[in-house]
């Protein structure tokens, strides 16, 4: 169905101009979390990258409510038509703009730290998780931009995996004696921050392989994925 409503979308001028915005949130919040993962691991200043973050966050803002609006606009003129594109759009916008908190959320840890999380023994940890969740962006524009299904349903099945991945590291935090209050924290707080925002990707590309009562949420009959409402927000 994506498909046909991409191809319907590009020759509407109020559709065709909000899937672009959305596709341009998703590429700012990844600016976000590449600057917010960067000040985590000392690779630059939090200053400095706060200054990007919060004014990409103000952008990511805007761009949100302009969507809604074109949609709105589109509605009022067609108000049989269209509606489950329109639906669809404002859900997964709604994700862009909460992963982007989340990003906000990854830099006020960086803030809080007092070393460097890359000196803790779970710096491969970190680095490997923070690879996933940039390949997630990656695939997840793919996957809506392009309705790649086969992509999209990649990005929800690993979406499963990194999120049980986090859960175990922080409850080995948890456990882990040997840390300072201040790490365990910071570290704990780090890993559930990317979880979450690598779950409001994984509803994005849900959207591409999933009918629209049934996005963020694959059928738990079928072993491939099933969030209760706990894990949804946690």
């Amino acid at each position: 169905m994506l498909r046909d409503l991409l191809r319907m979308w590009r020759k509407i001028d109020l559709l065709k101009d909000a899937l672009r915005d959305f596709l341009g949130m998703i590429d700012a919040v990844e600016q976000s979390f590449r600057c917010a993962t960067d000040a985590l691991s000392g690779k630059c200043d939090c200053a400095g990258a706060r200054e990007v973050i919060y004014k990409t966050d103000i952008q990511v803002n805007k761009t949100e409510r302009r969507i809604r609006k074109n949609l709105v606009e589109h509605l009022a003129v067609n108000p049989r038509g269209d509606a489950p594109a329109c639906l669809i759009l404002m859900s997964v916008s709604k994700d862009a703009e909460r992963a982007g908190d989340y990003c906000k959320n990854l830099l006020e840890v960086a803030e809080m730290f007092h070393d460097k999380l890359e000196n803790t023994e779970y710096a491969d940890d970190l680095r490997e998780m923070t690879d996933q969740v940039a390949d997630s962006f990656t695939k997840t524009r793919k996957a809506f931009g392009e309705d790649d299904q086969v992509v999209g349903h990649e990005v929800t099945v690993e979406e499963v995996r990194f999120a049980k991945r986090s859960d175990d590291l922080v409850e080995k935090i948890a456990n882990d004696e040997k840390l300072k209050s201040n790490q365990a924290v910071c570290l704990a707080l780090t890993f559930r921050f990317l979880k979450r925002v690598n779950a409001h990707l994984g509803n994005i590309a849900s959207s591409v392989v999933m009918p629209l009562h049934k996005i963020d949420y694959f059928d738990e009959k079928s072993g491939e994925k099933g969030k209760t409402e706990h894990q949804n927000q946690g």
